[in-house]
């Protein structure tokens, strides 16, 4: 079986300090870039979409700046599309001195619109999967009915092919070859074919269809009417694996794709090269097992063990149990809690309770944390905060440049102008800056976001959480709040 191992990475330091090394490069040369004294500065944008200007007046000379200035700065630069004669106006008018000011946009091209496949079936591909709710908030667990099937020779997917797109136009004024849309390639696989056209595919069995790495095949169902018991025997099937009743103790069921069991799981071994879903629960008298290579979704668990490639869902409750998951735990029913035993997974832990008043053994493992994040979410923050502050100016803008179309612009509204327009394109330019800086760090980061594990509602004392480089053991009770690694120490967080 395989087992979701959270093992240390070795070169994470090493990447943390690389990643700050390379933003102070980054913020160094912001600063020189920034520092250049030249009367009128060019500055062209990485895609050769925008040119912006910043405007030096020497107070100590005679000579003085005019827009021809920046129209022969900018030809000498070679802009020569997109120039915005009022952005150059303003900036003289107003005084938009000392800082860029965007005054030439090309035209991006527009992509063509990407092919798309239409599933003649409901395809779970969601990390998280949403549950039908009633009006009371309970799931319907009779309607959880993943194991779907087809007619022999009725179509399983149609594709829509890509469309073309439309060329755009740099500030240089060369044109922009147009992306076209991303074709997708439609495999079949086995019990499928592809109709005369090349655009759908026909199922050749009655069964259920799978996409699996891209490519569609259809697989036969073996139903079971009742229980696996003593009349059925154990289940070693190619295919899925369907049964409408339970799965009885010391019986086997193996599966190549999915199995859905509607009923319960006793002390039994089920296991599936796909999901695995069941409708009631797994009571296991802690041998109990589930092995699925891709996904659980499971009611409840009572002293079982569960282990998944991806994600193990539980829709009520986990008692004293063992569930280990690849990438995230999930219980998001507001009653529902899990209680004792040992929780490993790759990314996320997400549940509404965890652990008990009666100090119940409980473990939670957890991946890797960075050092950056704090990094990332200051500049979010100030980010936001200037996004306001520039909204606002520009609703004060659009008011005084109506009144000025209008005729009706005062000289009281005048002067606001001459203090508006440089502190709109001032905050314009703090925030150009800002995001450039996030993307750079984000593009640094990479994949590298931390493990957590998160309570909606209430985490009790006694739980125990491990990450490669730290433990830490919950001594107060704590709501609505998350665990993660940072600086090689566990911290509480908000939710």
């Amino acid at each position: 079986m395989q087992r979701c191992r959270l093992m240390k990475n070795m070169d994470n330091s090493n990447r943390e300090d690389e990643i700050l090394k390379s933003l102070e490069e980054f913020d160094r040369e912001q600063i020189k870039y920034h520092e250049d004294a030249s009367p009128v500065v060019v500055n062209i944008s990485k895609d050769k979409l925008r040119a912006s200007v910043k405007v030096n007046p020497d107070p100590e000379s005679e000579t003085y700046l005019s827009e021809d200035d920046v129209k022969k700065a900018l030809a000498g630069a070679g802009v020569v599309f997109g120039i915005d004669e009022n952005e150059l106006t303003e900036i003289f008018r107003y005084g938009s001195f000392g800082y860029f000011v965007p005054v030439a946009h090309g035209k991006p091209p527009t992509a063509g619109k990407d092919a798309e496949i239409d599933f003649k079936f409901k395809v779970k591909r969601e990390k998280y999967i949403d549950f039908e709710e009633d009006e009371k908030g309970k799931v319907n667990f009779h309607e959880l009915d993943f194991v779907q099937s087809v007619e022999r020779d009725m179509p399983v997917a149609v594709k829509i092919p890509a469309g073309k797109g439309e060329p755009g136009m740099d500030v240089f004024g060369d044109e922009i070859p147009a992306r076209e849309g991303r074709d997708i390639v439609l495999e079949t696989g086995e019990n499928t074919e592809l109709s005369g056209d090349g655009l759908t595919v026909i199922s050749k069995i009655s069964g259920q269809p799978i996409l699996r790495d891209d490519k569609l095949f259809v697989k036969p169902v073996f139903e079971v009417a009742g229980n696996v018991d003593f009349a059925i025997g154990n289940i070693d099937f190619d295919g899925s694996v369907l049964i409408h009743g339970s799965v009885l103790s010391d019986f086997v069921v193996r599966a190549v794709d999915d199995v859905q069991i509607k009923g319960n799981i006793e002390k039994a071994v089920v296991q599936a090269g796909g999901n695995v879903i069941v409708n009631g629960g797994l009571y296991g008298l802690n041998e109990g097992r589930i092995s699925a290579g891709d996904s659980v979704i499971i009611r409840s668990v009572e002293s079982g063990n569960i282990e998944a490639k991806r994600n193990i869902t539980i829709l009520q409750a986990s008692r004293h149990s063992s569930l280990m998951a690849g990438e995230d735990i999930i219980l998001n029913n507001p009653k529902g809690s899990i209680l004792g035993g040992r929780l490993i997974c790759g990314k996320t832990c997400d549940v509404s309770e965890l652990g008990s008043t009666s100090f119940t053994q409980t473990i939670v493992e957890l991946g890797l944390g960075p050092k950056t994040i704090k990094i990332r979410k200051e500049l979010e923050a100030e980010i936001a905060e200037i996004e306001a502050n520039k909204e606002k100016i520009r609703l004060n803008l659009n008011t005084l440049r109506n009144r000025k179309n209008e005729g009706t612009l005062s000289g009281d509204d005048e002067e606001l102008m001459k203090k508006l327009v440089p502190a709109f394109h001032q905050l314009n330019a703090a925030i150009d800056e800002k995001r450039q800086r996030l993307n750079f760090l984000m593009d640094k980061i990479g994949s590298m976001e931390p493990g957590r594990c998160r309570i909606r509602g209430k985490a009790h004392p006694g739980v125990k959480i491990l990450t490669p480089n730290a433990s830490y053991v919950i001594r107060d009770e704590s709501y609505h709040c998350s665990f993660y690694e940072n600086n090689d120490q566990i911290v509480l967080g908000p939710y």
